[in-house]
């Protein structure tokens, strides 16, 4: 590939990048939970809330955490906060909330 060609690649912004690291902290039903985060027998199991935090790396909900946290809650309207979304729904329509984010970012 020559270096030209790289300016023709798409450009995929933070947000995409983010939501994408923090799918892939929960992206099994094994590796998230409702509520807060736990630790069973040496897995960690997240909530969506703290698989953002675990893939961004701060707990700073300005910036990129809201940013991200924005475009999940966005996807439903913005009734309520991420955590009480998330603990009445599953796993599955979790991750189509995830995917439409993505999508969209």
């Amino acid at each position: 590939m020559k270096y030209q060609d790289f300016e023709t690649l798409p450009q995929v912004s933070q947000l995409k990048l983010d939501l994408i690291a923090a799918k892939s902290v929960i992206d099994t039903p094994d590796k998230w939970c409702r509520g807060n985060e736990v630790c069973r027998e040496g897995v960690w199991q997240r909530c969506a809330y703290w698989a953002l935090v675990a893939a961004i790396g701060t707990t700073v909900v300005e910036g990129r955490l809201g940013s991200a946290i924005a475009a999940l809650t966005s996807q439903y309207g913005n009734n309520g906060k991420l955590q009480g979304w998330q603990d009445r729904h599953t796993h599955i329509e979790l991750m189509a909330l995830w995917d439409k984010a993505i999508a969209r970012a």
